[in-house]
């Protein structure tokens, strides 16, 4: 009986709970933990220091008691500094008493808003290259994603309102849209954003749009919010927060912001999920929206440098790439060597120590590339590029696989 039982629940499990893309990602990790000297260029946490500013706060806070619940939607002192960064970027006011929730990482503020509004058989709109915690929330809440491409031949970024609104069906309830995105580096232009706008509200969708990155442009390039546009205020929520430009991965502290109708009901998520964010993550936070800015332009200068650095390697290695306008990683296409992503990366491991993201793990086309990030000293970026040199031609040769 009790053998019969634990089988039900098994299968219950993973009928729910799909196996999530990790094979690879799990082998690499493994074998890189047995070797020396790896130069780790796939993951997304920034390499530079929360400036002291940001730290000296935590511990002010420590002190003066910092270490209970807040209110689940956060402190209202954060909220309105949260308020005041969003008029400043996005260009549109929200209430920080019932529009704006303090969240425990981004990454939660996703899983809130798609477990809120998602229905069975909903349909969730995604690019096809992304941050798949939007699966998770989506497929955990019964409903499906459906992409939509973002990389053109010639390895050209768009988002096309052409090509979402062929996608659409009578079961399309949430459009996801990321810009600077993330894996690609891709920045939207305003005409791309504003026929997104048009879509959507012709349609009826409700748009989270995911800005994290929006902090980090190149070239000249500009971040257009889709908020920035008349009447989509009312149907959007906006995910963002303080890991990217301030070097915060490790404090968990990020926001949503909507209109109050859909944020009354999603603070009740909030509240099961994790009660309420850190409290001394949160005074953290006030100190990095209050305080000095110039470690965000100081952090984008750098990554600016690194970017070329490894921009002008990879062309000279006859690597084609997504131009990397935003965010701090470069979508590189492999196909040339004529191996997948995965047997790219995986042999580039075991010949150079050279670790990177195959692009599988950001959805399902992803095999012809990897994800590299910025987020090594640009020293050990010139080290990496010098050991994939070495192999590159070997490998488009076939020799030795």
């Amino acid at each position: 009986m009790h053998d019969a039982t634990f089988s039900r629940v098994r299968q219950g499990l993973t009928g729910k709970i799909k196996e999530p893309k990790v094979t690879v990602r799990t082998k690499m990790g493994e074998i890189a933990q047995e070797m020396d000297d790896v130069i780790a260029m796939g993951p997304g946490d920034p390499d530079l220091p929360t400036p002291q500013h940001i730290i000296d706060a935590a511990k002010n806070a420590l002190d003066a008691g910092a270490t209970h619940y807040t209110a689940p939607p956060g402190d209202p002192r954060l909220r309105a500094a949260v308020a005041r960064r969003i008029k400043q970027a996005q260009r549109v006011d929200y209430d920080p008493a019932s529009e704006i929730i303090i969240t425990t990482g981004a990454e939660e503020a996703i899983y809130m808003a798609l477990v809120s509004l998602v229905d069975a058989g909903d349909e969730v709109l995604v690019p096809e290259y992304r941050f798949t915690t939007y699966d998770w929330g989506a497929e955990l809440s019964l409903g499906s994603v459906v992409e939509y491409p973002t990389v053109y031949p010639g390895d050209e970024y768009r988002l096309d309102a052409n090509e979402i609104a062929a996608r659409l069906t009578d079961r399309s309830k949430i459009l996801v849209i990321a810009s600077p995105d993330n894996p690609t580096g891709g920045v939207a232009s305003r005409a791309d954003i504003a026929a997104v706008a048009e879509l959507a509200e012709a349609r009826d969708l409700i748009v989270i749009t995911d800005e994290i990155y929006h902090p980090f442009v190149f070239d000249g390039a500009e971040h257009h919010s889709i908020l920035h546009l008349p009447d989509m205020r009312d149907r959007t929520l906006l995910v963002d927060g303080f890991s990217k430009a301030y070097a915060m991965t490790g404090w968990r502290v990020g926001y949503l912001a909507g209109p109050a109708d859909f944020m009354r009901s999603i603070i009740e998520v909030k509240h099961a999920l994790s009660i309420c964010a850190p409290a001394v993550s949160q005074a953290a936070a006030l100190a990095a929206v209050e305080g000095p800015q110039d470690c965000v332009a100081e952090h984008l200068a750098i990554y600016d440098d690194r970017r070329h650095t490894l921009t002008a390697a990879l062309a000279d290695m006859g690597l084609s790439f997504v131009h990397p306008a935003g965010a701090f990683y470069v979508w590189v296409n492999v196909s040339s060597t004529g191996m997948t992503a995965e047997e790219f990366v995986y042999r580039l491991l075991l010949d150079t120590g050279v670790l990177i993201s195959p692009g599988t793990i950001f959805g399902h086309g992803g095999e012809e590339y990897m994800r590299m990030s910025l987020l090594v000293p640009k020293e050990r970026i010139e080290a990496a590029v010098e050991r994939m040199e070495a192999v590159i031609a070997r490998y488009r040769a076939g020799v030795g696989r």
